[in-house]
């Protein structure tokens, strides 16, 4: 079988009676992706279905959120709640940072029992009652059933925020889709593309999300933000943005090891060292491509550090806020040292991963690294 991005349309249109997909990028980054996953990526047919079925779920996601938007315009009319976005590169504590900020009750995060189907959109009226609620932990539990160390890796649940990378699968223009399939057409296309539309479609996702739940802030996260800060900014202008670093040696292996194994369902990793490769290369990328943009458009952007958040969450949370001129209340504060006390670090056990798995030795990133951590004067873990 092939990937046939207007078949994909047809099949969607024709599960739900709806024809309207708004005039957002989609055919053509979806044209893309299908051409690149035919010829490049050396799926069989079996993979290659399974991804078109995930492909069908999302355009009749994306087709779902526009027939709301045209029944209740007021949606659109919205002020969003001001972005804080989170940026670093992957495994370097953005998940556990933005769970922290996910306890200030001023922030409304994507969490990731709404992720995928945001429609009918979510209602504080409603509460835990939402069926999507029952439905993600028994997914869930599933996955811990299929990948035992999982939760070691990524101690997430139902009711947790999520970063925003998988509602920008609703234009097909998600940079994480680099990392979960060997696409390199599809990789060079994405590299050189102007994501600022995909990110305005994002802000129409964010608007029906909070129509019904409303809070005073957004609670963003997303690695991959670092390779277009500008077009971020671009959808986002009133954005805080903080960028939290750690020693690239102890987060590249660490980010191989989780991506190959959420890719297994999907794509399974052949060849480690050539993916060991692609992320060094990847990674690298992101952080030149940030500091590159950071300088050159004067972004407005306060740097945390993981090693300060590790030892002293409520201190470095609230030097945070300071710096990014935000109330750091004494309910946040509360229900953070909470967070902290139920759910320590490493309860479901430890991230085992090495560098030299994926071909990798803590010299070469060290070195491609170097300019980063020296600029930045990222503490050294090795």
């Amino acid at each position: 079988m092939a990937l046939d991005a207007q078949q994909l349309i047809d099949e969607a249109r024709a599960t739900t009676g709806l024809s309207e997909f708004g005039d957002f990028p989609l055919f053509e980054p979806l044209s893309q992706f299908c051409a690149s996953l035919n010829t490049e990526s050396g799926m069989d047919a079996e993979h290659l279905a399974l991804a078109g079925r995930g492909f069908v779920a999302t355009l009749v996601e994306r087709l779902k959120i526009e027939d709301w938007l045209r029944r209740h315009p007021e949606i659109l009319r919205q002020q969003l709640a001001q972005p804080v976005n989170i940026i670093g590169l992957a495994r370097s504590g953005t998940t556990a940072l933005q769970q922290f900020l996910s306890e200030d009750p001023d922030m409304r995060s994507i969490r990731r029992w709404e992720l995928g189907t945001p429609t009918p959109p979510p209602d504080d009226a409603v509460g835990d009652a939402d069926p999507r609620i029952a439905e993600t932990r028994a997914a869930f539990e599933e996955r811990d059933r299929r990948f035992p160390n999982y939760r070691a890796m990524l101690p997430v649940a139902a009711e947790d925020c999520s970063e925003h990378n998988t509602p920008m699968n609703l234009t097909f223009m998600n940079l994480q889709m680099l990392t979960l399939y060997d696409a390199p057409s599809y990789t060079a296309w994405m590299l050189a593309a102007d994501l600022t539309p995909a990110y305005r479609y994002l802000e129409r996702y964010l608007k029906l999300l909070q129509w019904k739940t409303p809070r005073a802030r957004w609670n963003l996260k997303n690695p991959k933000d670092l390779f277009v800060l500008p077009a971020f900014m671009n959808a986002f202008p009133n954005a805080k943005v903080a960028w939290l670093h750690r020693d690239p040696v102890s987060t590249v292996g660490s980010a191989c090891s989780l991506i190959s194994t959420v890719r297994e369902g999907m794509a399974p990793v052949q060849d480690k060292a050539r993916y060991g490769r692609f992320m060094l290369d990847f990674l690298s990328e992101s952080v030149r491509r940030a500091m590159r943009d950071r300088d050159a458009h004067g972004l407005p952007i306060v740097d945390i550090y993981n090693r300060d958040v590790a030892r002293d969450p409520v201190a470095s949370i609230a030097d945070l806020y300071g710096k990014l001129g935000i109330e750091f209340t004494a309910a946040f504060e509360g229900r953070l040292k909470d967070r902290i006390a139920n759910r320590p670090r490493g309860q479901f056990g430890r991230h085992s991963y090495a560098l030299e798995d994926f071909g990798l030795t803590a010299g070469e990133v060290r070195e491609r690294f170097r300019t980063y951590t020296d600029r930045f004067q990222v503490p050294l873990e090795h």
